[in-house]
């Protein structure tokens, strides 16, 4: 067999690295980049038709001091241009040491240097590979993300089973990162600077009536909760109107945030929705439940043969083994990551529903389909099938750590092993704050939970002004109490009984909860959407088959993706999606053919869902045009 050099092994170690951080385009280059690729819009956003990138969006100099942002985050406006950022795009910072820590790389190179769309990589790797060994020693970075220890990435970053930070002082880039000069320092604008660009062209153009500003979510959390942390920071600033821009699971969050109330939506002028995963993306349930197909098959795009090099005799397979290893760690806890699993919404679409090979199947059978949209009890028996099976899953289950005694007499050792917190109804719960009396357990298997305690005359009430909860709860002396974790979220179990994390347990709430009176947030808005065409390597689908069962009773399984799915969606007849979010899951059930006539609707064909956001020589003069018609409009 042929042996993998180190070369490539490091190479493929920085992709992975690329891929979490979504950098795989860069949005500080000084000049337009040559682009020969077939893009172009086939709607239009203004009322003379958008250009769909025709034209390529000036670049300017990010040293124009003019234009850089002072690090006291002080308004100057009663008015903003948002950017919300997506997984892996937005900038982490640690507020105790003052140092970027979800910028990889940290280096002034730029990856638009070596962007080449027309290529099946997309970018130069020879060359981003020299830039980057010219700037910055390679191998500590990549010692780096081999380790799960503190003081490394991937650990500081990740999360407890409870949601909270490995290292509680790693916060997004929003609370006055600033360099030596005093200005936001690169993380702020988002991993490696990539949405600069979009701050700084704006802010050159509209500055002075608008505080043009990133709002770098927590994407290691639930949409839902940065909607709330969003909701907080407009009214701490005094912003009264606001324009927003998001990409990919910023969507999510803008659509959490106009959900929440209509005083909300009544403060936003425009949202321009670029690439938005609203009702979930393959490729992040892929990453989570099977890490090593959903990997495989995206790195084909970079030329990497995943099953050869973890074949591979030398000490490479043990390298990319130990990575895989790592990077599961780094994604079983996350719960931006969970509330992207595909919804129902997005199961029973067009696109996914019917004979389309594209959905989620389990043995040969599709997951979560409803046979009679129409009926109520239906959709409810598919929405608990789909969610009670994502609780069933290893990143949904909450486990612990137990010791047991292997081996006899001078082989004899202890060994750690996991298994899942269970709870058996009717056993004795201990005295926790809630109820430091303890108790009996008494326990409701459901979708999600309710927060706060309830005391009632009799269990049987409270169950039935409670819908679709699980819970684990504490009855004593006529009362019941309703169990909350550290950070006051409900215990919750799935239908075995074992504990299942809170992002986890809400997704079926959280879902709903963007959208009012049965449509998807956003259409009550000025909005206009973004979307890419590069279909090819769209997931429209993961098919997985259970093995063996384990000794909690869980099986494992081998998994299968599926992006060579097109079902029928807009004017072309068959569009996957963008590369990475099919097209469905951002349109969120708003009509393709109502939206292109509107004007709402920008096509970039051949491009995939990282340009479609943070190129901003693709999109700049779209962006710039319709900000223009808008803000003069008002003078």
């Amino acid at each position: 067999m042929k042996k993998i050099s180190s070369k490539t092994i490091l190479t493929f170690v920085l992709v992975l690295v690329l891929v979490l951080s979504l950098v795989l385009v860069a949005c500080n280059k000084k000049t337009t980049p040559t682009n020969n690729s077939n893009k172009g819009s086939q709607g239009g956003g203004s009322s003379q038709g958008g250009s769909g990138g025709q034209g390529g969006g000036q670049v300017i100099d990010p040293t124009d001091i003019s234009i850089l942002d002072p690090g006291d985050g002080t308004p100057q406006h009663n008015k903003a241009i948002i950017y919300v950022t997506a997984l892996f795009g937005g900038g982490l910072y640690n507020e105790e040491t003052q140092e970027t820590v979800w910028d990889p790389f940290n280096t002034e190179f730029d990856l638009y240097e070596h962007w080449a769309p027309d290529t099946p990589s997309i970018y130069d790797l020879g060359g981003v590979m020299a830039e980057f060994e010219a700037e910055k020693d390679v191998f500590p970075v990549v010692a780096n993300a081999l380790v799960f220890q503190p003081g490394n990435l991937l650990y500081d970053m990740s999360l407890d089973q409870d949601g909270n930070g490995n290292n509680p002082h790693v916060v997004p880039a929003n609370n006055k990162p600033v360099d030596k000069d005093g200005y936001r320092i690169n993380c702020y604008y988002g991993a490696v600077a990539i949405y600069k660009q979009f701050i700084l062209n704006t802010r050159k153009e509209f500055g002075d009536e608008y505080d043009c500003i990133m709002f770098n979510q927590d994407w290691r959390k639930s949409p839902a909760d940065s909607a709330k942390v969003l909701e907080d920071f407009i009214a701490e600033k005094g912003y009264e109107k606001v324009i927003f821009m998001s990409h990919s699971m910023g969507g999510p969050v803008v659509n959490s945030y106009l959900a929440r109330s209509e005083a909300n939506r009544e403060k936003v002028e425009m949202y321009l929705a670029y690439a938005p995963a609203t009702l979930g993306s393959f490729d992040a349930y892929g990453a989570m439940t099977c890490p090593k197909a959903y990997l495989g098959n995206f790195l084909k795009t970079f030329g990497f043969d995943l099953d050869q090099m973890l074949a591979d005799g030398s000490t490479v397979g043990g390298v990319v083994q130990k990575f895989l290893g790592i990077i599961d760690k780094f994604f079983n806890n996350n719960w931006g990551m969970m509330a992207l699993c595909p919804s129902y919404e997005f199961i029973n679409s067009y696109q996914l529903a019917g004979d389309s090979q594209g959905g989620l199947w389990v043995d040969g059978e599709k997951i979560g389909l409803c046979e009679d949209p129409d009926d109520p009890d239906a959709v409810e028996a598919a929405k608990h099938e789909l969610y009670d099976f994502y609780n069933t899953l290893n990143w949904a289950i909450y486990t612990e750590e137990y010791t047991v005694i292997e081996g006899v007499g001078a082989n004899e050792r202890e060994v750690t092993k996991t298994r899942p917190v269970h709870y058996e109804e009717g056993a004795t719960f201990a005295g926790d704050s809630v109820n430091p009396a303890g108790g009996t357990l008494r326990i409701k298997s459901g979708m999600d939970v309710k927060k706060g305690i309830v005391e009632v005359e009799n269990f049987d009430e409270a169950e039935a002004t409670i819908v679709d909860c699980d819970l684990v709860c504490v009855e004593k002396g006529g009362k019941l109490y309703v169990l909350l974790d550290v950070n006051g979220n409900p215990y919750s179990v799935n239908k075995r009984g074992d504990r299942i994390k809170y992002g986890a347990a809400r997704l079926k709430t959280y879902y709903e909860g963007l959208f009012v009176d049965g449509q998807i947030a956003m259409s009550y808005v000025n909005y206009y959407m973004f979307l890419g065409t590069n279909i090819q390597t769209t997931i429209t689908g993961i098919s997985m088959t259970s093995g063996e069962v384990d000794e909690y009773g869980y099986p494992t399984y081998t998994c299968e993706v599926i992006n060579n799915d097109r079902a029928r969606v807009g004017r072309e007849g068959y569009i996957g999606g963008d590369g990475m979010v099919c097209t469905y899951a951002s349109l969120a059930g708003m009509d393709w053919d109502e939206m292109e006539a509107a004007g709402r609707l920008y096509e970039y064909k051949n491009y995939w869902h990282a340009d479609v956001g943070g190129a901003w020589p693709l999109l700049g003069d779209d962006v710039l045009a319709l900000l223009d018609d808008l803000i003069n409009a008002k003078k």
